[in-house]
């Protein structure tokens, strides 16, 4: 039988960081995901579906800090830290 291996999504890039305006994401091993922008408390900021290798998420409107971008797919999940400036 063939196995399905789903991309780690560990390999994301995500910069500029910190950003001013617009933060591009790229997946080497791409596979249909999920991005979920958070602030430092918890709150739902967006949510993006991540259709190709490359993505771009707007962060022009939002107040310079700390967010949390949470990447999830069919098979993990992984949270990483980006500054607006």
């Amino acid at each position: 039988t063939l196995g399905v291996v789903t991309p780690s999504l560990e390999y994301i890039k995500r910069h500029p960081n910190p950003v001013s305006d617009v933060i591009t994401i790229e997946m080497p091993a791409f596979s249909p995901s999920k991005v979920t922008l958070y602030d430092l408390r918890g709150r739902l900021i967006s949510t993006q579906d991540i259709k190709s290798a490359t993505s771009q998420v707007n962060m022009a409107p939002l107040a310079p800090g700390r967010y949390l971008f949470r990447f999830d797919n069919e098979a993990a999940s992984l949270t990483r830290n980006i500054i607006k400036k």
